[in-house]
Formats: C-alpha cells, sequence, structure tokens
C-alpha cells in the first residue's frame, strides 16, 4: 500500500467491498472490527433521495453509506456510475436517484457524445461528479464504455480524465474502464493501458459487461488476464470490478485486487438499465466456502461444519455459521474471507492457485485455468 491507502503494483491486493443502498448501519460498525480494505460505492447511492419519499421523511441525505465509512474508519471509493446516463432517459431508470446525481443534472438525459461538445458543459459534469466523492481516497473520473480504442468515448473518457485530474490533483486519481466481453478478447482492453498510464492514472477498474465468471469460457478468461498484464506493465494497479471470487484468481496473476458484493455486482451485465433494475432483487445471502470456489446455503454450511468437512474462516470467531445467523455475519465472513484470501493466493502465486482450482473443481472454475 502507499500512503493513500490505495493499492500498487506489486504490492498487497485489496478487496473491495460494494455494498448495497440500505447497508451503512452494517458499515458503521464493521470496519472498526474486522479485515477491511476499502468499500466500491455507486453514486446513486450517495445520492439525495427524492422529495417526499419515506426514507427522505425520516432524515436521511443520501450520503449514509459514505457517511458511516467516515465514521467507522473505512476506506471507500467512488463509482461515478455514469454508463447509464447515456443509456436512458429519467423515465427509464429503474431507480430516482439516478437522476438525482448531481452530475445527472448537469447535461440534458441520455447524453451523447454530443452532449460533451463544448468543454465548459464537459467541465461541469465532471466537476459534479467529483464533487459527490468527498471523503473518498481518490478522486474518480466519470466513464463510458468503448468498443475499441480511438473509438469517441474512449477519446472522451480520456477527456473526462484529464479534467478530473486538473479538477482534483489532491488526491489519487482513478478510473473505471469499461468495454465489452468482445473488446476484451479483440484486445483493445489491454492495448489502452499506455493511454490510461500517460493520462496520470494512479489506479484502474476494469468493467467488463457480459463477462459472467459462472458461464465464462478460457478464451475470456485468457483475455482478462492478458489485460491485467498490460495495465501491469505500464505501471498502472488493475482491480477487477464485479467480478466474484475469480477476482482471487485475477489476484494470484497480478491483479490489484477484485471487487464484488454480498448478493450483487458479482458480474457487469451488457444492458445497464437491466443491471440497475436487478439490483433490486433479494435473496437470502449465503456462505462463501474458503478454499472451495463455490457458496452453500446457511443451514446446509453449518451441517457440512458439523461433519467436520467445511474449511473454517480465517478469523478467528467468526460468527457466521452461529445458529440465528443474521445476514450481516454473513456478509462478515464474506469479507473477512476474501481480504485474507487475495493477499494469500497473491503471494503464493498463480501456480499455487491453479493447482487450488485442479484440486476443488467446480462449474465454471475451469476455464478460470486459462487465466494462470
Amino acid at each position: 500500500m502507499n500512503s493513500h491507502g490505495v493499492p500498487t503494483v506489486g504490492g498487497e491486493p485489496f478487496f473491495y467491498y460494494r455494498p448495497f443502498w440500505n447497508e451503512h448501519k452494517f458499515l458503521r460498525s464493521y470496519p472498526r472490527e474486522g479485515l477491511f480494505d476499502a468499500a466500491l460505492l455507486r453514486g446513486r447511492h450517495l445520492a439525495p433521495h427524492p422529495a417526499g419519499s419515506p426514507v427522505a421523511a425520516r432524515g436521511e441525505t443520501g450520503r449514509e453509506l459514505a457517511n458511516a465509512l467516515n465514521e467507522s474508519g473505512g476506506a471507500f471509493v467512488v463509482d461515478p456510475d455514469t454508463p447509464i446516463l447515456a443509456a436512458g432517459g429519467v423515465g427509464d431508470f429503474p431507480s430516482p436517484r439516478i437522476a438525482l446525481m448531481p452530475h445527472a443534472q448537469v447535461l440534458e438525459l441520455p447524453v451523447s457524445r454530443i452532449s460533451f461538445a463544448n468543454p465548459s458543459d464537459r467541465r461541469a459534469f465532471v466537476g459534479a461528479a467529483v464533487g459527490q466523492q468527498a471523503g473518498a481516497q481518490v478522486v474518480t473520473a466519470p466513464y463510458f464504455p468503448f468498443e475499441r480504442r480511438g473509438d469517441g468515448w474512449y477519446d472522451l473518457d480520456l477527456d473526462l480524465i484529464a479534467d478530473a485530474r486538473v479538477i482534483d490533483a489532491s488526491r489519487p486519481l482513478a478510473a473505471f474502464v469499461q468495454a465489452s466481453v468482445r473488446t476484451l478478447v479483440a484486445g483493445d482492453v489491454g492495448t489502452a493501458a499506455p493511454d490510461y498510464a500517460s493520462a496520470g492514472v494512479d489506479l484502474v477498474f476494469l468493467r467488463i459487461a457480459g463477462f459472467d465468471p459462472q458461464t465464462v469460457g478460457q478464451a475470456e478468461c485468457r483475455a482478462y488476464r492478458s489485460a491485467i498484464d498490460a495495465f501491469v506493465a505500464a505501471g498502472v494497479p488493475a482491480v477487477a470490478d464485479a467480478v466474484g471470487r475469480f477476482g482471487l484468481v485475477l489476484s494470484s496473476a497480478g491483479a490489484a485486487g477484485f471487487s464484488c458484493g454480498a448478493l450483487h455486482h458479482k458480474s457487469v451485465s451488457e444492458n445497464v438499465i437491466f443491471e440497475a433494475a436487478d439490483e433490486m432483487r433479494s435473496a437470502p445471502l449465503q456462505y462463501e466456502v474458503p478454499h472451495r470456489w463455490y457458496e452453500l446455503t446457511h443451514t446446509q454450511a453449518r451441517a457440512d461444519a458439523r461433519r467436520g468437512v467445511l474449511p473454517a474462516c480465517p478469523v478467528l470467531g467468526c460468527p457466521a455459521l452461529v445458529d440465528g445467523t443474521k445476514s450481516s455475519e454473513l456478509k462478515e465472513h464474506m469479507i473477512h474471507y476474501f481480504t485474507h484470501e487475495v493477499r494469500a493466493l497473491a503471494q503464493a502465486g498463480a501456480a499455487s492457485a491453479r493447482g487450488r482450482l485442479t484440486q476443488h473443481p467446480r462449474g465454471a472454475n475451469g476455464s478460470w485455468r486459462a487465466a494462470l
């Protein structure tokens, strides 16, 4: 780690926890009590609640996640959440908070590349996005998906990065690199690395739309590894964003870490409107099984623990298998395990991760070995 608490090339990788909008009570206490690197907060989850809504009536401002992390000493990074602003207008958004993000109110929605033709408008958009990031350890630039290196959206992304650097030069600069799995396999994500390095980016989060770790093939896994290698070679630490436990594999091969949530953000949808709607679904949390590349229902995990066949959480006294465990304890366990294991596998190296995948085959992880 450097003095700003962000990953460096060759340093310890991080696990970034992507919380749901209402997890502020959990985050107000947990980072003081357990293993915790940083949270990755969506811009919409920091936006005001609609006037007249029950949440607003309770006095919540929309900044509860950031405030909770500031109170507990937990680091966080803000995802400016901008791709959805080019995908539709206010009537298309599944959550009204998307349109209430400060940068969503600068330009007419949906935005297009023409929306940013005037540099003053572009800088106003970036300034509003940066203004939402008070308290974050790094400043992140707005971003949009690109199809190939050098296309219009790609060039705009670099302009947005340059604007963010000028607006806030006091913090490390991070960028989100979002592209489709087709663009990844074509090599355009990896070939972008020198451009992001030249732009002065200190950290990138790779978001690959359509890359589902549970169904992905070997070619896509090899391409992801190649993209990570390209950014490392360019001197830019690269975090695999929203990839679930596949991030452990990439971190053993040089990634600066990975992110996911307890229930959501384990892949990136090609349809950002659908992804936003899917985030609203709810389901029982499951138990992340250490070292085995899968999860179990809490009932089955407890049964396996009683039989002595369930690997233990790396944190002694983890309460996740106690009778009557709540969702917060299952989240704690997942963060315990991923934060510990991302470092252990990085230290052990890619060959060790490949051996563990071979020893415990499960679903799509046969393809994951192609990244090693």
